[in-house]
């Protein structure tokens, strides 16, 4: 009763001319307070692990720079809506203004929730979807369609319900405030301060243009506007203007204008213009690369999906760790890419997947297969449908060129709880397989799934606790912890399993591969899962072989996916066996390979090109179109261990003189 009467109140004592002016003031107070609760209760923790390591080491001024930038881009969305409103609120049309603009606020301000929730996932902004789901319609059969059909999860809708149910109460919070103000204080509805409190809704707006151009850390800055809920063409629009006014101030950006040049290798352009070249027009399988030797050992190849780093060691999978002491060890391996298929395109190819389509489309079978079936092996695949029409992978691994597919259960988030089960099939499988009595080579390669997102194990391997699903959807320090110890919890779950094998089969009669398709993001890099950073968490993967005829060594240089079958094929044989048109290396032969390897990231969709890893540093080369039609190199710069550019650099004159004679 008592607010009733306030209201009333309000509404006698008030003017027309008064009640718009406390409209236009409620509009401009909801906005302002609203986008600084959304940033400090929902956004600011997100954007941090965005930033990775960089959010230590912001200077106070960049932090407050970072916080006027992020409040701007959620009032921006309003500026077209302001004047609309203004235009009714005139009219009289008061009610109406207030119901577009908190239908408005809510929908814009759960459309940049759910956004940021995405980009803090797996790198993607929301309109990312719309091309991988134009492909899918246009190429059935060519993509997982089970990826496409995930159920929207019951936090999505609750979190729709949270922002309608909040922005209304604010609403009207705001308004019977400005009400109550305006009673106390009459100078409130003047012309003055509307006009006050319009010009500071401009000047946050501004900070869109103006903060970007003040911050004296841009790499920091710029994966922040990689994250905002604008389309590239707005963000790149403003970054072009700001990275302009910062070259036109050398005195203020010394990350901009005062780097030393890159040391800058030949030999690193001269490796990713062949494999470029090599791209455009790929060579065919080489039919005389295979072994001729009696007794030949069985292979069993184990591909842990999303396989980190540093799973195997001493810290986590502890067993395998062990027994992985007695063969061969390659303590920094890159899997050819950070997504499966091409990943396996280049373990499987021996070749950079830069030519990956080129490839396919001319129909060249894999080398592997072909050099192992020549070499007088039996080809079995085990499966739950990990490749089944999943981006081209199944024009290579099918029933032409393996001897067997043989299948269990199936590869979908909605089946998901039957990965466990799947994967000891596997290993069962194929433990009583090479324990037979055939004296033909057996091939049996398979993926294990339980370490793929969301990391599946039996409920007897829940070692490391697990926070709420519902509070991990809104807290991404809950949703790291969440996510490690269920990864943790599966790998345990797949060492536990993988031992049985190991401590069953003949050593002196199976060679063992166990190696990732690619790594798998916890936060590090500021996303989750694979497949949208060229990071390092994202392309590593551990490599492991053991069995007869494989050295007892460990590689600390740089490898790559591609060495895997060159290095096969020298233990099979006692000596090493050319490959025509491969980009692989003996890792026998070479006890101290060059410290140098091409990986193909995938890097969205605009992304065309490969990264060079030499020594400490990873350079980022684009496949671009010139003019006259011809594909050309181009160096789009120097990258860091979660994936970011580094601020751009030239290379050192006598670098650039020997590439000048070259071209």
């Amino acid at each position: 009763m008592q607010t009733q009467r306030m209201n009333n109140l309000c509404e006698a004592t008030t003017s027309p001319k008064d009640s718009r002016a406390i409209q236009w003031l409620t509009a401009i107070s909801f906005l302002i307070s609203s986008s600084l609760l959304f940033l400090f209760l929902f956004e600011w923790e997100r954007y941090c692990r965005f930033l990775g390591g960089r959010t230590a080491s912001l200077s106070w001024t960049d932090a407050g720079l970072m916080l006027w930038l992020l409040i701007a881009k959620s009032m921006l969305w309003f500026v077209p809506l302001l004047p609309f409103m203004a235009l009714l609120t005139v009219l009289g049309f008061q009610r109406a203004a207030a119901v577009a603009l908190v239908l408005s606020w809510v929908f814009i301000f759960y459309f940049m929730a759910t956004d940021v929730i995405c980009v803090g996932f797996q790198g993607w902004h929301l309109w990312d979807y719309a091309p991988y789901l134009q492909y899918v319609l246009k190429n059935p059969d060519q993509s997982v369609w089970q990826w496409t059909k995930e159920w929207i999860p019951l936090e999505a809708g609750v979190l729709f319900l949270l922002f309608a149910v909040a922005g209304t109460a604010w609403f009207f919070a705001v308004r019977w405030t400005m009400r109550k103000v305006s009673l106390r204080w009459r100078r409130l509805t003047q012309r003055e301060i509307v006009a006050g409190a319009t010009v500071a809704f401009a000047l946050i707006v501004s900070g869109m243009v103006w903060a970007p151009d003040l911050c004296y850390d841009r790499p920091a800055m710029d994966r922040v506007f990689d994250a905002l809920p604008y389309p590239s063409a707005v963000t790149e629009r403003i970054q072009r203007k700001t990275i302009t006014a910062s070259f036109s101030q050398p005195n203020r950006s010394s990350t901009v204008t005062e780097l030393p040049p890159m040391p800058f290798s030949l030999q690193d352009e001269l490796l990713a213009m062949r494999l470029i070249a090599d791209a455009a027009a790929p060579g065919p399988v080489d039919e005389s690369a295979f072994v001729q030797r009696p007794n030949l050992p069985n292979i069993i190849l184990i591909i842990f999906e999303s396989f980190r780093h540093s799973a195997i060691s001493p810290d986590l999978m502890t067993r395998v760790h062990t027994w992985s002491e007695q063969g061969l060890r390659l303590n920094r391996h890159y899997s050819g890419s950070n997504c499966s298929h091409l990943g396996l395109f280049s373990m499987f190819y021996s070749r950079a997947p830069l030519a990956y389509h080129e490839t396919l489309d001319r129909k060249i079978p894999s080398q592997f297969f072909t050099s192992l079936r020549r070499s007088g092996y039996r080809i079995t695949f085990l499966t739950c449908g990990e490749t089944k029409g999943f981006r081209k992978v199944d024009s290579y691994i099918n029933k032409d060129t393996c001897d067997a597919i043989l299948s269990k259960g199936r590869f979908e988030l909605s089946a998901s709880k039957e990965w466990p089960d799947t994967d000891r099939w596997k290993l069962e499988w194929a433990r009583n397989a090479v324990q037979g009595t055939d004296r033909q080579p057996q091939f049996i390669f398979f993926y294990l799934v339980s370490s793929h997102y969301p990391y599946e194990f039996p409920p007897e391997f829940q070692v490391l606790p697990q926070p709420s699903r519902h509070w991990q959807f809104l807290s991404p320090r809950e949703r790291i912890r969440g996510l490690t110890s269920r990864y943790v919890n599966s790998l345990l779950f797949l060492e536990h399993e993988l031992m049985k094998l190991f401590q069953s089969i003949d050593p002196e009669r199976n060679i063992v591969i166990v190696t990732g398709d690619h790594g798998e993001s916890l936060g590090e890099d500021g996303v989750f899962i694979h497949a949208s950073r060229m990071s390092e968490i994202q392309i590593r993967v551990p490599f492991v072989m053991v069995g007869p005829g494989v050295p007892r060594r460990q590689v600390s240089t740089a490898t790559v996916h591609m060495d895997v079958l060159p290095t096969l094929l020298r233990v099979l044989a006692g000596r090493p066996v050319p490959i025509a048109h491969s980009d692989g290396r003996d890792l026998v032969a070479e006890s101290n390979p060059p410290d140098r390897v091409v990986v193909v990231p995938a890097n969205g969709k605009q992304w065309d090109g490969l990264v060079v890893v030499s020594g400490n540093k990873r350079l980022a080369f684009s496949r671009i179109m010139s003019r006259e039609g011809n594909v050309e190199l181009d160096f789009a710069g120097e990258i860091d261990e979660g994936g970011d550019f580094l601020p751009r650099r030239g290379r050192d004159p006598a670098t650039q003189a020997d590439a000048d004679k070259l071209r």
